[in-house]
């Protein structure tokens, strides 16, 4: 295994370069946390803000409590009654004694209650009007407590952690009465709500009482502190300021997010898992690339805002530096955190954004609502976005007073600083992606249990070789004593390195088991050795992929168990020590987009842990070994399906693992490709354990040295070819090509004279095949000679005079092997379901019961459907219908993605309307604490206090003479205060700061009643009753120095009741209303353009417009499904909010002028909004990268422009404000939802201004000045221009003209392509000048349903990572090919020839560059709708809607093709029986196997009646039977009316089911032709394909050394040294291990007879075990030509290559 450092190097590596590479996103997450801060620079700069200066002692004024102060009065309410409790005789007597100290002032009546709550609930009830009680304890007078209760609002909160306000609050424009401002100055409410005058009379009342003698009242005087000045900001812009902060940093998260569940969707992190890659590795190498790009982000932006904006000027820049810094860590960790609970990019991103958005603006209450207490702030700093909102509020705040956040004012209320927070939180959050990543289960991938990290063998590592003995070596031996396991020796099992024992694995059917559970893998039971190639084979759906899936840890086995030298599958912790080992090559091509191969290789040796110094070497050696070394610097998107195949099986390779699994590897590669891969495998197998699954047989035969084969989950049979041929063979075959006229019966009767029971296997045209029985060898030399025998005049031949051309006989292949047991599992199959659950190891076969190999016209089954249809086809007529359907369908399955594009919206919504409801100052239902006014809030005392903020009490001496201060002090020093002393209090800006001071003037221990002046901090919320309180009873015992009773303690609690009625606070709350109510509907249309993308990317759009959907109709049903989600998130939102707007009194929302015109905007503007969603995504081709960019788009510039707006409107720039905000509206659309709430805010707020606020009539709203209705009028003509730009961006990526959809000017496709080859074939010179003169003649065969002429393409494309260089790729050089009806036409050629880019041209998904295509007689360009409707398609990828079941599919397309409601139920399930595909009726694509989406895919082509169908390897990723299946199935299916093209990499299919095939290289048409047309003018001779038997003692040698080689060497020599003897020209062409291909010219060959007894003999003596003796074949044709481009690469030159040798009709020999 690598090291971790090793690993860490290489992944950081890989995500540079992806960054590098993807520099939209890269430009994204670097530009827009700029612009944010532009943007906050701006808003800070025209921002309304408001200059105090400082306020010195002398500024301020004492006003008396008790006395008469003008117009200001500090009494307390009398209109109402006064309530107490509880009502003894002690309480009624201090009540008596206040009310009479009030005198007329007091109230009318006294309320006595029993006991407080009694007192409450008549409060709430509001039947005794009271507003002012009084609780006194249960035990008074024994103890003085008492409470004071007022409503919430009149008086300070009462929460233990709000001692502190901003002194803004307090500071305000207040000539007459400078410091009294009321309202927001909280601690001004305890003097106008008369609390403290009744605190100070009740003290002097209970006092007296206590007492028993009269204590003169006080006569005290207030006055407010000095204070510093400030500029402070609007509190509204200081929080929009906060909020784009913290959305400064949310492109991070969405970006991020996007990716790493992209990675995990692709499976890509899995397979690096596989790999041996480290967990951790993997989340460090992300965390330290964002760590370098938040450092460099950081750094800009706290300069621009420290010392170039000056947005925090004040502030100390390392500071802000690591706020910033710690805040986008976090929001890289959270990305993390959240990553394992997404399985989909597209949900993920639109999570990413909304949970971001959540948590920025829950800070929002807290920047309207400060005193909000200090412990839940800490507490939610846990949420980063929102402790980062509070550290930036908070240096807003100290910036508001010239002090700037500094690290010595950091810390509030003791608590950890916010940037502390930030710090834990990155940290936590990277723990914990950690964790849940290997705890929550996921698609892929093993899971830990929840308490992994504290077992020991995470640590520590596991014993090896505790399992490996628990699979015993008896349970080998006897899995291997099964009749269909083929025996191996003692030695050859201990070197059994992979052990499976009953491993099943079951697909769980879902909720409420709708679907049944499905059984992938039963019971099976394997040994796999090392030093051998093991292939898998198998049906589709028969386990081969879940088997190497739980292998390699892909998915975990329910049951049973599985060792990899001596490691547990089912053993996480052990999985990695056997991924440390491992190479997969998966079934899918999970490769980085933007890296080449030569950078794949690179990052995988490097998490394989290949030395620094090696690593170039190993990366050229696999890039030289998989023939990619000419593509090493494209990236993999640009590769063709084989080359990136080649680079998935170079990574399984790199770095030299014991392990090899290989699924499927060869796929989708041409036969000469897949020739290379072969001589590559063997040259790899040698020490390591190989495991290969495979559809071709061939492939199976030469490279695995034994083969698995299994059906619905087990065992089959297991052993080498020669056994499984033996066992389950059917004999040998007769091959025959014969003339038209021959004589079938003579034939056969001359086959039964020497070879009684032979049958009929074959009769198609000229082929003619005989199936002869094993036991009957022994008969073959003598048919063969009388074949040979001549007779007659003429001395011809028997075979010549019978008809017969050549003949020749082959033994029976693997592929006839595999469709013998397939057949014998089908009929074995029903009495297996009887028990699903059956696990013994080996499922028998029945030996006896072979069956008559069936030919392809056996099972010919037309997909014709007139008998179905009973209506006229309507083209056009259902296709909204249909789609409209299919986008509800994909909506309706996809929660994941629903709930955040309508479930959060409607979330937003409703924390809209609760903010509106319930978010008021002053209003709530629930009763505060209560709070005692003890003077050790703010008063430093002798015993230590962790409160913070404390300063001494501080006192001015000016008694009259005769009086002592020291008095006073030592009552100050009774309760344990500290004091200080100053002289001239006029001087007290000197000593601040302090919170709380005294003049004293008059002690009253004389006749005077006692004069002291009390100053306290406006910021210090409850200092007016602290230092009265403490004053009060100070001079109480002054006054009875004789006698001893206790202080009073007042405390405070506010009654609860909410109270009715629009305030100044529902006004600000409609503000934020505009921001959320557009969130919430503009979610959605981010989720709209990411689907719409998908959709192209995935071809879906081409399918459908191949398919000959209208634009008109694909948009308009688009429309329909999106419009009505997000009308349903409008109209929710306007009844929430109106709701709510109604529940308080009154909201800019609430009203009948507002809801009508919301209502009118919302039905013209979601259209608009959708239809320019779509117009965007023409600006994406990934999906991916749209989720994030979208969001932009949609979220974060409509923000940016409304703020504008906003900031405009409260400032003079209002006509500004006015002309930006019509200019955004028709420029970008989705701004104008934003803009419209605002300004119908601002109708609303003038109305409130004006004193109407209930009843702003219709003129408000239609008025033209108030801009609402003019914006109505603006997004009504954008809806036109948006329509129109939608309908040019369809015409232009089609490759339409604009002029020509105008109707200016029409013309036929493509211009003349003079570019000619010089040595053109004859036959595709021909063809070009038959096709031409289609075209120059104008006139249109009936029977040609396709014409061809001169196309050309070229690519304008990038080529190379490291050093990109733009050149021009030629595609296709000069196609010319016709296609008639009845005619199947393939079109052949290596992987880059041209073939997919020649049927993407003809089927108009891409624009060619020269010539012309019609499509019976309809020109592709003038006539494009017309060719549509003709045309079928079925495309090389499956485009198909993850969650629409298969025949959902089909009635979908069938009435996308015309057919009647009526009848396409009974169409689809036509297709479905013709195809054999009935059972998977209500499966969805992802659970389908690859090759029942090819035939639902071919289905789909053949849906209305189509001339011509467009075949793109239609048989691709289907085992044997299936592929045999669907070749019948075209055979019958275009006998007639109809044509196809097809292109293939299976030369037998082409070969069986194609009238005519054309081979393309690098571009160019090199042959056209009959395949037997094909073999005879490039055919010649004949080849010899023989295969070794070098022995037991072969394959258990040390394949590590050269013995083995040499061993193998010696048979070769031996072989060729006879080969040269009986055949002196014979060459050798080919070798594979154990087999040899010669080509043997046809002089060699006198005699088959001969042949055949010379090669017998060689088995005896040559160690053969099999061979092949046949005329060339069309892949040996193929294969020769697929050289020529090879050479082409090599050499960038065009050669002709001269086939030397000739072909005929395949006619084999072979013999075991």
């Amino acid at each position: 295994m690598a090291g971790f450092c090793r690993q860490l190097q290489y992944l950081l590596y890989r995500n540079l370069l992806l960054k590098r590479r993807n520099k939209k996103q890269l430009f994204q997450e670097l530009l827009f946390p700029l612009l944010f801060i532009v943007l906050v620079a701006y808003v800070n700069g025209v921002s309304p803000k408001v200059r105090y200066e400082p306020l010195s002692y002398d500024a301020f004024e004492s006003y008396p409590l008790l006395g008469a102060n003008e117009s200001v009065s500090f009494l307390p309410d009398a209109s109402r009654p006064w309530a107490f409790t509880p009502n003894t005789t002690h309480t009624r007597q201090v009540m008596l004694a206040v009310n009479a100290t009030f005198g007329d002032n007091a109230p009318a009546s006294l309320l006595a209650f029993d006991s407080m709550s009694d007192m409450v609930k008549a409060y709430k009830s509001g039947q005794d009007s009271f507003t002012i009680g009084v609780v006194f304890s249960n035990d008074f007078p024994a103890n003085l407590t008492v409470v004071i209760r007022m409503p919430i609002g009149s008086i300070p909160s009462t929460d233990p952690g709000l001692r502190f306000i901003d002194q803004v609050n307090c500071r305000g424009p207040n000539p007459t009465h400078p410091g009294l401002i009321n309202g927001i100055c909280s601690t001004n409410r305890y003097l106008f709500s008369g609390f403290a005058v009744l605190q100070t009379v009740l003290q002097n009342a209970i006092s007296s009482v206590v007492a028993g003698q009269p204590i003169k009242l006080p006569d005290f005087s207030v006055r407010m502190l000095p204070v510093g000045g400030a500029i402070v900001n609007s509190t509204v812009m200081r929080i929009m300021m906060v909020v784009f902060f913290v959305l400064m940093y949310g492109i991070f998260v969405a970006v991020l997010l996007t990716n790493l569940v992209y990675e995990k969707e692709k499976k890509i992190k899995e397979m690096m898992l596989m790999m041996g890659m480290s967990n951790a590795a993997f989340w460090l190498s992300w965390f330290i690339i964002y760590g370098v790009i938040l450092t460099v982000l950081s750094v800009l932006v706290a300069m621009l805002v420290v010392f170039v904006l000056r947005i925090l000027g004040s502030s100390n820049f390392l500071l802000i530096l690591l706020i910033l810094f710690f805040y986008g860590m976090s929001l890289v960790s959270f990305s993390f955190m959240l990553s394992p609970f997404f399985s989909k990019s597209l949900v993920a991103g639109v999570a990413a954004t909304a949970v971001t958005l959540t948590l920025g603006l829950i800070y929002i209450p807290f920047g309207v609502f400060p005193t909000i207490p200090t412990i839940y702030k800490w507490l939610l700093s846990f949420f980063s976005p929102l402790g980062f909102a509070l550290a930036i509020d908070q240096a807003f705040s100290l910036e508001d007073w010239n002090v700037g956040l500094q690290f010595s004012n950091l810390v509030v209320d003791s608590f950890p600083p916010y940037v502390a927070m930030l710090a834990l939180d990155s940290v936590l959050y990277l723990l914990l992606a950690i964790y849940f990543d290997n705890i929550i289960p996921g698609n892929y991938g093993q899971r830990k249990p929840p308490w992994f990290c504290f077992m020991p063998s995470y640590w520590c590592g596991h014993p090896v070789g505790s399992l490996v003995d628990s699979l015993s070596d008896l349970e080998s031996r006897e899995l291997n004593c099964q009749d269909d396991v083929e025996l191996v020796s003692p030695e050859m099992r201990a070197k059994a390195a992979i052990r499976i024992r009953s491993l099943s694995k079951t697909f769980k059917g879902g909720i409420g088991k709708k679907k049944p559970d499905i059984l992938a893998v039963r019971g099976m039971s394997l040994d796999i050795y090392e030093g051998q190639i093991t292939c898998l084979l198998g049906h589709n759906g028969a386990g081969k992929t879940t088997l190497i899936n739980t292998l390699t840890g892909l998915i975990t086995a329910d049951s049973g168990q599985a060792t990899i030298y001596g490691y547990s599958i089912r053993d996480p912790i052990q999985m990695q020590k056997i991924r440390c080992m491992m190479g997969v090559c998966s079934q899918d091509n999970t490769l980085f987009d933007d890296l080449s191969p030569q950078e794949h290789l690179k990052v995988y040796a490097g998490l394989k842990g290949v030395l620094s110094e090696e690593i170039d070497a190993q990366v050229e050696k696999i890039l030289k070994l998989t023939m990619l070394d000419e593509a090493s610097c494209t990236k993999s998107k640009d590769l063709s399906g084989g080359q990136k195949r080649k680079l998935c099986v170079g990574i399984a390779l790199i770095g030299d693992p014991k392990i090899l699994f290989l699924d499927e590897p060869s796929s989708g590669m041409d036969p000469y490709s897949r020739r290379q891969l072969w001589n590559l495998l063997k040259s790899q197998r040698q020490g390591r354990i190989m495991v290969l699954t495979t559809h071709f047989m061939d492939e199976a035969d030469i490279l695995a040295d034994r083969k698995a084969m299994m059906s619905q989950g087990r065992l089959r049979c297991y052993g080498s070819s020669l056994f499984l041929k033996n066992r389950f063979g059917i004999g040998y075959h007769l091959g025959m090509v014969v003339k038209k006229s021959t004589q079938v019966d003579q034939i056969t009767e001359l086959m039964k004279t020497h070879v009684p029971h032979c049958e009929v296997s074959r009769s198609h045209g000229m082929e003619l095949a005989y199936t002869l029985p094993l036991q009957d060898s022994n008969k073959f030399p003598a048919l063969f000679q009388a074949l040979e025998a001549t007779s007659g005049m003429q001395g011809s031949t028997v075979a010549k005079q019978l008809g017969i051309k050549s003949y020749g006989v082959s033994m029976t292949s693997l592929e006839e092997v595999f469709l013998n047991i397939s057949e014998e599992s089908e009929d074995n199959e029903p009495f297996e379901e009887t028990n699903p659950v059956q696990t013994s190891d080996i499922s028998p076969i029945n030996t006896g019961a072979a069956k008559t190999y069936r030919a392809i016209d056996d099972q010919a089954m037309s997909l014709s459907v007139e008998h179905c249809i009973t209506q006229p086809l309507q083209p056009s007529g259902y296709q909204v219908r249909a789609l409209c359907k299919l986008e509800f369908l994909q909506m309706l399955r996809n929660p994941g993605t629903y709930i955040f594009r309508l479930l959060f919206p409607i979330v937003l919504l409703v924390v809209l309307a609760v903010v509106i409801a319930r978010v008021n100052v002053g209003r709530t239902d629930s009763d505060l604490p209560s709070l005692t006014l003890d003077p050790k809030l703010y008063l430093e005392t002798s015993t230590p206090s962790t409160l913070p903020g404390l300063t001494p009490l501080l006192y001015q001496d000016n008694l009259t003479s005769g009086q002592d201060i020291k008095l006073l002090v030592k009552e100050f020093d009774r309760v344990g205060l500290t004091t200080d002393a100053i002289a001239n209090m006029s001087k007290v800006w000197s000593e601040a700061p302090h919170s709380l001071a005294t003049v004293a003037t008059d002690l009253g221990t004389m006749s005077n009643a006692p004069e002291f002046l009390a100053l306290y901090n406006s910021t210090a919320q409850h200092s007016i009753p602290v230092i009265l309180g403490l004053l009060s009873n100070a001079l109480a015992h002054l006054q009875a120095p004789s006698k001893n009773f206790p202080d009073v303690v007042v405390a405070s609690q506010p009654f609860a009741r909410e109270v009715k009625g629009p305030t100044i606070t529902n006004i600000g709350i409609d503000i934020l209303g505009v921001f959320l109510f557009g969130l919430a509907v503009s979610l959605l249309p981010v989720g709209f353009i990411s689907q719409v993308v998908k959709e192209r990317q995935e071809k879906i759009r081409t399918q459908l417009r191949v398919s000959g959907i209208k634009a008109t109709h694909y948009w308009a049903s688009h429309l329909l499904i999106d419009g009505a989600q997000q009308y349903l998130i409008a109209v929710v939102g306007i009844v929430i909010c109106m709701a709510a707007g109604l529940s308080i009194g009154g909201s800019s929302l609430s009203t009948t002028g507002s809801i009508f015109i919301l209502v009118i905007f919302t039905v013209i503007y979601v259209p608009l909004d959708v239809l320019f969603a779509y117009c965007v995504s023409f600006l994406f081709k990934v999906y991916k990268t749209s989720q994030s960019v979208a969001q932009i788009f949609y979220i974060y510039f409509p923000i940016l422009l409304v703020v504008v707006i906003i900031v405009l409107s409260v400032t003079e720039s209002k006509t500004t404000a006015v002309v930006l905000h019509y200019l955004f509206c028709v420029v970008y659309p989705p701004y104008a939802i934003f803009g419209e709430l605002h300004y119908i805010n601002q109708v609303y707020f003038k109305a409130s201004f004006s004193g109407t606020l209930d009843q702003p009539s219709f003129n408000d709203y239609i008025n033209l000045d108030n801009v609402v209705l003019p914006t109505i009028i603006c997004i009504l003509a954008d809806l036109v221009v948006v329509t129109f730009l939608l309908y040019m961006l369809e015409i232009y990526s089609t490759g339409g003209n604009l002029l020509e959809a105008w109707g200016y000017r029409k013309k036929a496709s493509g211009g003349l392509n003079s570019d000619i080859s010089d040595n053109e074939d004859s036959d595709v010179k021909e063809e070009r000048e038959k096709v031409q003169a289609i075209f120059d003649r104008g006139h249109y065969s009936e029977k040609c349903v396709v014409a061809a002429a001169g196309i050309r393409k070229e690519y304008e494309m990038s080529k190379g990572c490291c050093c990109k260089t733009y050149t021009s790729k030629l595609a296709v050089r000069n196609l010319s090919l016709s296609v008639n009806e009845g005619e199947v036409f393939g079109l052949l050629g290596p992987n880059g020839a041209g073939k997919t880019t020649s049927m993407n041209v003809i089927t108009a998904d891409t624009g060619a560059t020269k010539g012309q295509i019609q499509i019976v007689g309809h020109d592709i360009i003038s006539s494009l709708s017309e060719a549509f409707r003709l045309m079928g398609y079925c495309p090389q990828h499956d485009p198909l809607y993850s969650n629409v079941t298969m025949q959902e599919h089909l009635e979908a397309y069938g009435l996308i093709k015309g057919i009647h409601p009526k009848d396409v139920k009974t169409v689809a399930e036509h297709f479905m029986d013709a195809l054999r595909i009935t059972q998977h009726a209500n499966k969805k694509p992802p659970e389908l196997s690859g090759g029942t989406k090819r035939k639902l895919c071919f289905a789909i082509s053949m849906l209305g009646k189509p001339k011509i169908v467009f075949l793109d390897e239609p048989s691709t990723g289907m085992d044997p039977a299936s592929k045999r299946f669907v070749w019948n199935t075209i055979l019958a299916s275009f006998r007639s009316e109809r044509g196809a093209v097809l292109t293939t990499h299976y030369m037998e299919e082409a070969d069986a089911v194609c009238s005519r095939v054309g081979i393309m290289v690098s571009g160019r048409l090199m042959c056209l032709g009959t395949t037997q047309h094909l073999k005879s003018k490039y055919g010649g001779g004949y080849l010899l394909e023989a295969k070794l038997n070098p022995g037991q003692a072969y394959y258990s040698m040390d394949h590590a050394t050269d013995e083995a080689d040499r061993l193998l060497e010696r048979l070769g020599t031996a072989l060729h040294d006879k080969i040269q003897e009986v055949f002196p020209s014979a060459e050798l062409l080919e070798s594979f291990g154990e087999r040899v291909t010669y080509k043997i010219p046809s002089q060699d060959v006198q005699s088959l007879a001969t042949v055949f007894a010379a090669l017998e003999e060689g088995k005896e003596t040559l160690q053969i075990e099999e061979y092949s003796f046949s005329q060339a074949t069309l892949e040996q044709v193929f294969l020769e030509f697929a050289k020529m481009q090879r050479d082409d690469e090599e050499s960038q030159s065009e050669q002709r290559h001269q086939v030397s040798w000739r072909a005929r009709q395949q006619d084999t020999v072979v013999v075991a």
